[in-house]
């Protein structure tokens, strides 16, 4: 009854971020109100409060623009949210991206700017009708979700607490809650060590164990405790062929769970892994979010010029700095590579070779091909209306994912304060693009990384590309090297244009194939799908 109370009251909440702020502030209860059904061994219940909570005000924005409302609105209305929308996206990547930008001052305009944009959107949806009459999306009962897996299919929903761990196991005609053997603080601290080991490229199963140095064993142990205690459990109901579509907990959000070992194999070499933020994502995307994709051809964008003045002059480029202000952030490369992380925007010549490559492979297919490398590399060209034209769309660039604010960056400009465009495609920008993919790869650094939601998850760049419009994104969980994403790249997109494969299996046999190279977990590991 409490349940439906907290339902209730979050239905007649009119902004996005009242309703994901109710639910963090309940969070702990909630996370209770799981644990009281499981230990009342109700696990239906238990599964149906967990999909509660998850993702759910995605599930809700996504709903919105399904219904597309703003065709009903006062036009007046909405350009005023877009002209506000606007000026807060440009002030978020100056305080970000200048170090010429008065933080107290920009951080006040801000301020004063969203809570404007906070009684728009207020004004709009409860003046409009058509809004106050919405049905947001219930979570889905398990029923429902069955039938929206593949026979092959097997999901995966975790639930880490500190009541203990969890996971729930469902087929198209099979559902069960494992009990996991740890707590949260075994599983925790077990993916911390082998994350800050697969950033530093720290993790390797080919050494033998003498020739290990401390921190690679520690990696290694991580890694197999890790398929322990959250592979292990449910493997007896997995067969050959199965397709995992894994929903994460907590920290596990950050872990590629392709990388995990049994001590004889990874798990990518037994199974395709995509991911989704909540049961009821999937059930809505695979029914009343379906679209029919009539959209074909590839879009990329690489090689963007970051150092324009010495472009200009036929100069070798420079890295550029970013003016950010915050505390803690340095550019790390890759032992001798350069890497796609943001802090210092130097030249990715790997990123133009990666996208010629995959447009190629789309030529050959008579599809449509839009190639946009070094100077028109630009924001301006990635808002194009035409880019709803296009099935499969890539940006192989430097990405940028600080605390509240996430990009990527594109070419700069000379006079970006003046111009029409400053080289950021931040996530506010996102949202407001409507593309029709099959696909977004968004192949830059840390681009499946943002702000961690105990309910919503990680709230960064997919997310934004998500509501945008695509049934799959592709994004990096770390800070990745510019060769070895291209030649990833090349395979991912070879699997799906000449062999008609799906994207998880076209990414696993892309990662297969450098795992057979020798190629080690930091370089094939970090990207990961979300959807179909």
């Amino acid at each position: 009854q409490a349940m439906k109370y907290l339902e209730d009251f979050r239905a007649n909440l009119v902004r996005e971020e009242d309703r994901t702020s109710l639910f963090e502030k309940f969070s702990a209860y909630l996370e209770f109100s799981v644990y009281a059904a499981i230990y009342m061994k109700d696990s239906k219940s238990a599964f149906r409060f967990l999909e509660n909570v998850k993702g759910r005000s995605l599930a809700d924005i996504l709903s919105e623009r399904a219904a597309d409302l703003s065709a009903k609105v006062d036009a007046s209305l909405l350009r005023q949210r877009a002209a506000l929308e606007k000026q807060i996206a440009n002030l978020k990547t100056l305080l970000n991206t200048s170090g010429d930008a008065d933080g107290v001052s920009v951080k006040a305009e801000l301020k004063n700017l969203n809570d404007q944009l906070d009684d728009l959107v207020f004004k709009i949806k409860s003046q409009n009708p058509d809004f106050a009459s919405l049905e947001y999306p219930k979570p889905a009962e398990v029923a429902e979700i069955q039938s929206k897996l593949g026979k092959d299919e097997t999901l995966l929903q975790y639930f880490i607490s500190d009541y203990g761990a969890w996971v729930f196991v469902m087929t198209g005609s099979e559902f069960e809650l494992v009990k996991l053997d740890s707590n949260s603080t075994a599983i925790s601290e077990n993916a911390v060590t082998l994350l800050d080991g697969l950033k530093r490229d720290k993790y390797t199963v080919a050494k033998p164990a003498a020739e290990m140095d401390a921190e690679e064993e520690m990696s290694l142990e991580a890694s197999l405790k890790l398929y322990d205690l959250l592979i292990n459990p449910v493997e007896s109901r997995l067969k050959p062929g199965s397709r995992l579509v894994v929903i994460p907990s907590g920290v596990l959000n950050f872990i590629p769970f392709e990388a995990l070992y049994s001590g004889s194999s990874f798990l990518i070499e037994k199974y395709p892994v995509k991911y989704y933020q909540s049961a009821t994502l999937l059930t809505l995307k695979r029914g009343s979010l379906k679209k029919e994709r009539n959209s074909k051809g590839f879009a990329g964008f690489g090689d963007p010029v970051y150092d324009i003045e010495n472009f200009e002059k036929g100069m070798e480029e420079r890295g550029v700095k970013l003016g950010y202000r915050g505390t803690g952030l340095e550019f790390e490369e890759s032992k001798s590579e350069i890497s796609r992380a943001g802090l210092t925007l130097f030249r990715l010549r790997g990123t133009g070779e990666e996208i010629n490559a995959i447009a190629d492979l789309f030529k050959a297919k008579g599809q449509p091909v839009d190639v946009k490398l070094r100077k028109d590399a630009t924001e301006e060209n990635a808002k194009a209306a035409e880019l709803k034209n296009f099935g499969y769309i890539s940006f192989a660039c430097h990405g940028i994912v600080y605390p509240g604010f996430q990009s990527l960056a594109l070419c700069t400009v000379k006079d970006s304060v003046n111009g029409a465009q400053d080289g950021y495609l931040t996530f506010e920008e996102i949202l407001a693009l409507d593309w029709n993919a099959k696909l977004v790869v968004l192949s830059a650094c840390q681009t499946g990384t943002g702000d961690m939601k105990k309910t919503e998850g990680i709230v960064g760049l997919t997310r934004a590309v998500m509501y945008a419009g695509t049934d799959a994104v592709l994004v990096s969980l770390w800070t990745v090297s510019d060769a070895g994403t291209r030649d990833l790249m090349i395979n991912l997109f070879t699997s799906i244009v000449n062999d008609s494969l799906p994207t998880d299996e076209s990414l696993r046999l892309a990662k297969l194939t450098l795992i057979r190279k020798g190629t080690t977990p930091y370089i094939w590991s970090p990207f990961v799908v979300f959807g179909d």
